[in-house]
């Protein structure tokens, strides 16, 4: 059974990997961030080793720290309101876990440094927030924006969704609850504004001085209610990312196959890099390659992604906090790596795809990786857990009922007639964890 689950992390990966015809709206929201980087990057890191000086400005980061602070976040996290706001989020593809990576790789730069060569309004965190905003940027992220607005229909659309009643009904909501209110009360109490990093947001999308139009005014003095709910939008989407940054006293599943992949890339990284250069001048390993971008296999996705039965098998892997997402780009990586190059040192069992895997398995430190294994199940209940789970008669059930599914069948026989070989998928992640 434990086969037949890595096999549906390396098809997860696979049916997601064809090329996007769409961005991805935490993808437009990096464009922004990409301005500011180029822009404002050195006044932004002056600031922070000026504000890393003053206690008021650790307040916050320190309190971040603290179970107190991990309470709150829990408690947050079960209210009904708060779960249908990240669920009106989703439904556009708004991934809320862009926003806490980003949230934490903030806080995890910050250090105490004795350094200053910019001026600051303040002492503290929100000091130091509105200090960041004030030199954005600001006229080359509102155009931006309004290209984005003329260009892209999905960033459109997911905006105007964000204005909407029914948006504004999903916030006014979470919002009402009291727990909700004392819960931000008591981050004020400790140095973190709600309100600033709403405005830190609204900033990174131009939108704080500068209206859509293009025409300079204060974000306070326009009253159109579309800008209001975007405004709310926006101001959830940091209540979200500050709301999960709380410090993890466990680890992920993705996380943990990491630590696999550590070992495979310190022991075999070289060999397989070998096995890379060579199949490159093979005409029947890029046939798969040059499969993955054809429409057919954009079609195949498609129809795969929709099936039932697919959906079932995603929400179940989910449930034990397997991130899916972290497999996708796995794979995506590992094809966009791969170049055309002309240099041959490393024998090779074969020609296609499928023998470059399989030389690459054959790469693996395989006692190494079984002995973390072992490790992680004797010592981690999280991993433990989710690898019995994966053993199931329930995962059982839900599998079979994907593979007995004839379309299903028939797309599988399509991807291994363009030299896409499932089953390999399966060695490989099987030898990840060493249980080959």
């Amino acid at each position: 059974m434990m086969n037949k689950v890595l096999v549906l992390f390396a098809l997860v990966a696979l049916v997601s990997s064809a090329p996007q015809p769409r961005k991805l709206f935490h993808e437009h929201v990096e464009d922004f961030v990409d301005v500011i980087m180029q822009e404002s990057n050195e006044e932004i890191a002056q600031l922070m080793e000026l504000y890393s000086e003053f206690d008021e400005f650790w307040k916050a980061i320190d309190y971040m720290k603290t179970n107190n602070f991990k309470e709150i976040i829990y408690e947050m996290e079960s209210l009904p309101e708060f779960i249908a706001v990240i669920d009106f989020l989703e439904n556009d593809n708004i991934d809320v876990h862009y926003f806490i990576d980003m949230l934490n790789e903030i806080i995890e730069n910050v250090e105490r440094n004795a350094l200053a060569r910019q001026s600051a309004s303040g002492r503290d965190l929100t000091a130091f927030t509105r200090d960041c905003i004030a030199v954005f940027p600001k006229e080359k992220l509102a155009a931006l924006f309004d290209q984005k607005m003329a260009e892209d229909d999905e960033f459109k659309t997911a905006i105007q969704n964000l204005e909407s009643e029914e948006w504004a009904a999903v916030f006014s909501a979470l919002w009402e609850s009291e727990v909700f209110q004392a819960e931000v009360a008591a981050l004020s109490e400790n140095g973190i504004e709600i309100s600033v990093l709403f405005e830190q947001l609204l900033a990174i999308f131009g939108q704080n001085y500068i209206k859509r139009i293009g025409t300079v005014e204060s974000a306070s003095q326009n009253s159109g209610s579309d800008t209001r709910m975007m405004k709310q939008a926006l101001v959830v989407l940091a209540l979200v990312a500050l709301a999960f940054s709380a410090p993890q006293t466990r680890k992920l599943f993705h996380e943990h196959v990491e630590d696999f992949l550590d070992i495979i890339m310190d022991e075999a990284g070289h060999e397989i890099e070998h096995l890379n250069e060579h199949y490159l001048e093979y005409d029947e390993f890029w046939t798969a390659l040059d499969y993955m971008r054809t429409n057919n296999f954009k079609d195949l996705v498609y129809e795969m992604e929709s099936l039932p039965e697919f959906v079932a098998v995603i929400e179940f892997l989910e449930q034990d906090n397997i991130d899916i997402h972290y497999f996708i780009d796995l794979f995506n990586e590992m094809i966009e790596s791969i170049q055309r190059a002309r240099s041959a040192r490393h024998s090779t069992s074969g020609r296609d795809f499928t023998s470059f895997m399989r030389d690459c398995i054959d790469a693996f430190p395989k006692d190494k990786l079984s002995a973390l294994f072992e490790q992680k199940m004797a010592e981690d209940e999280e991993f433990s857990t989710a690898i019995s789970n994966l053993k199931s008669e329930q995962w059982d059930a839900v599998f079979s009922a994907l593979w007995a599914n004839p379309v299903f069948q028939a797309e599988v026989a399509t991807l291994n007639e363009n030299g896409i070989d499932v089953k390999v998928f399966l060695d490989e992640i099987v030898a990840i964890f060493g249980q080959n």
